[in-house]
């Protein structure tokens, strides 16, 4: 019961247009002027103890005849639990 409730609180805050991560220690991914949110990854800075790091993690699909595929974001879903989690689809 305690689950289900706490569940249904966090789908109670899920959102559309957020995008930030913090692991709450000193680490948080939150660009003020994002740039690359349509890219699969974290292309734009985190923040590390006040240091900035960019890329932090990225993604590419690259066809056999080593030429990228282009993905485009579909939809993204942000919730306190798993920000930017499941929720971000792509296709060509």
């Amino acid at each position: 019961m305690v689950e289900l409730i706490a569940a249904e609180r966090l789908q109670a805050l899920a959102r559309d247009d957020k995008w930030y991560l913090s692991c709450g220690d000193g680490i948080v991914w939150a660009p003020t002027f994002p740039q690359w949110l349509h890219c699969p990854g974290f292309w734009d800075e985190a923040y590390i103890y006040h240091h900035a790091f960019a890329p932090l993690f990225t993604v590419a699909l690259v066809g056999a005849d080593g030429q990228e595929i282009p993905l485009t974001r579909v939809s993204t879903k942000w919730r306190p639990d798993n920000a930017f989690k499941l929720g971000e689809r792509y296709s060509r």
